[in-house]
Parts: structure tokens; sequence; C-alpha cells
């Protein structure tokens, strides 16, 4: 065998090795992508035995208990500012349901120790001292159990910087004050009406988790969570100023 020969054929060889290596890198490749996708799989699934799907006739008694909330909370509004709210409501009842749909989650109704679908079966003023209590045991928890010294340490950060705004438009500090804790109060109510604490802590975990966004839309269930806060937010301030 000549000196060409040999070369020849270890060059042959070389090719071969490379070629056998190539498609065990691209083997591995696959199994590696099977098994995050897996992964991914199996931390999306953490916890979501703990929560029934989606169902639309449960959104239905949801978002007719959750106007229950809502008129109350607006008996008091000034009857020219009526239709902007109830479009405001509608808007973020819709968002609302798609946010559910998102997270596949069945949705709950806040004060569910008190309240349940049966409500819509009873007497106006049954569903109205029902809805009262409810949020009367939120408000006493969050607020009227403390005392002003404990209201202001727990709320004052976190209205801080709304307060500043409203005290450089003229309105005086105690009352920019007051009105700042309200907001974030009604604020705090109005998210506990959509998302009760074990579905927010579900929701949460979602817009957060790799995982979740490796199989999902993760960036549009952002979207639909920012487009509630926004109207959320503008649904606060007129119940804050009507109450």
């Amino acid at each position: 065998m000549s000196y060409f020969d040999i070369i020849e054929d270890q060059e042959l060889m070389l090719e071969s090795q490379n070629t056998i290596d190539r498609l065990n890198a691209k083997n591995k490749k696959k199994v590696s992508l099977l098994d995050q996708m897996t992964y991914d799989r199996t931390i999306f699934d953490k916890g979501k035995n703990l929560y029934e799907e989606y169902s639309e006739t449960n959104f239905n008694h949801k978002s007719k208990i959750d106007l229950l909330y809502y008129n109350q909370l607006l008996e008091n509004l000034n009857p020219e500012l009526i239709d902007k709210v109830s479009q405001l409501l509608i808007s973020n009842i819709k968002n609302i349901k798609n946010i559910y749909e998102s997270i596949n989650t069945n949705s709950e109704y806040f004060g569910k120790h008190n309240i349940d679908s049966n409500i819509l079966d009873e007497s106006i003023e049954v569903q109205h001292k029902a809805i009262s209590k409810t949020i009367y045991e939120f408000l006493n928890n969050k607020f009227y159990k403390l005392t002003p010294e404990e209201r202001e340490k727990k709320y004052l950060p976190l209205c801080l910087e709304e307060c500043k705004s409203l005290i450089s438009e003229g309105i005086e500090s105690d009352v920019a004050t007051q009105f700042s804790i309200k907001r974030h109060l009604i604020t705090e109510l109005l998210d506990n009406i959509a998302f009760p604490a074990g579905i927010k802590h579900r929701l949460n975990y979602l817009l957060e988790s790799k995982s979740y966004g490796q199989i999902f839309d993760q960036e549009k269930l952002k979207e639909l969570y920012t487009t509630y806060q926004l109207l959320n937010n503008d649904i606060s301030k007129v119940i804050t100023a009507c109450v």
C-alpha cells in the first residue's frame, strides 16, 4: 500500500468518525431537548392538581357575583359617571375572563367562606347582607382594627408617590394621605374580588415561570394582566371618590 493510499484511508476514517460524532451530537441534542420539554411540562404542572380546569358556567356565576360587589361599592356613584364606569367594568370582566381561560383555571369567588353561587338565587336583601359582611371583614382586617400609627406605618410607604402627586396638585397633606391609603385598599379589594388568594398565587407563578413560557404564550398572559391592572386602577379611583 502506498503512502497516498494510507493517507486516503486515514482521511476516510477521520471523515467517518466525524460523521459518527455529528450524528451522536445530534441525537444527544434531541434527547436533551426532549428531556428539557419534559422537565418544563413537569414544572408547569406543579400544583396543577390543586386547581380545577376552566369552566364557562362557573365563570358566568363568578361575573354575576363580582357585579354584586361592584354594585355595592358604587351605590353612591354620581349618575353622570355610571355609563363610563359601566364600560370600564364590562371591559375588565372580559379581560379577567381571558386571564382565567389562558391559565385554564376554574374561577373562584371572593369570600367563598360566606358566598357561593347559591347567593344568585337569594333576595336582594340577603345578597346585600352577605356582600357587605365580606367587604367589612376585608376592610376590618386590613384597616379598621389597626391603630392610626399602624395604618400609616403599613400603608404610607406603599402610597407615598401618589400622596406626593396629590399634594403637588394643591391637596392638603392629610386629605391626600387618607385618599391614597383608601385607594390602595380599594385596589387590593378589587384585586381579591377578581383573583382570590389561591388563584392569584397560581397566576403570579405562571406570569414568572420560565417553564410555562416554554410551552404557552406567556407574553399574551402578561399583556392581559397589564391591561387588567390599568382597568383596575381606573375603577379604583372612581370607587375611592364615592365611598
